[in-house]
C-alpha cells in the first residue's frame, strides 16, 4: 500500500491510499488539536490495512502552516525509518503519478520541510 497525506489544513487531514493501482481518498475532520498519529490509525482501521503492508508514503509540502509541514514531515520521516520504506515530499503542482515517483526513492532518503511563505512569529513591528 502506498499512502499519500495531506495535512495541510487545520480542519481536515486527507489520506490518499493506492492498492493495486487505484487511488482512494479518506478524510478526517480534525476536532481538538488531536494528533496526526491518531487520524493515521483511524485511518487504518477504518480501510482495514496494517501500517506493516505501507510500501511507500508521500506528504504534501509547501502549503498550510509552519507546524503542520513540520509534523506531517516528521510523521512520514518515522515512518520510513522504521518501516524501512521509500518516503517523498511533494509539492501541490507535482500529484501526477505518485507511485512510480515513490517507488523511484531509495530508502534511507529522508525529507526537509518546505514551507509556502515568509514566517510570521511574533508581531510585526510598525514602521514609524
Amino acid at each position: 500500500m502506498f499512502v499519500f497525506v495531506d495535512n495541510s489544513n487545520r480542519e481536515e487531514v486527507v489520506f490518499w491510499y493506492c492498492l493495486d493501482g487505484t487511488w482512494k481518498e479518506k478524510k478526517f475532520i480534525v476536532k481538538d488539536n488531536i494528533s496526526l498519529l491518531y487520524y493515521f490509525d483511524k485511518f487504518l482501521k477504518n480501510t482495514k490495512q496494517k501500517k506493516e503492508n505501507l510500501r511507500g508514503m508521500a506528504v504534501l509540502i509547501g502549503k498550510g502552516s509552519f507546524t503542520s509541514t513540520r509534523i506531517v514531515v516528521t510523521f512520514a520521516n518515522t515512518f520510513g525509518y522504521s518501516f524501512g520504506i521509500p518516503v517523498l515530499g511533494v509539492k501541490e503542482k507535482e500529484l501526477g503519478k505518485l507511485e512510480e515517483k515513490i517507488k523511484k526513492v531509495k530508502v534511507g532518503q529522508y525529507i526537509s520541510a518546505k514551507y509556502s511563505g515568509e514566517p510570521n512569529i511574533g508581531i510585526k513591528k510598525q514602521k514609524s
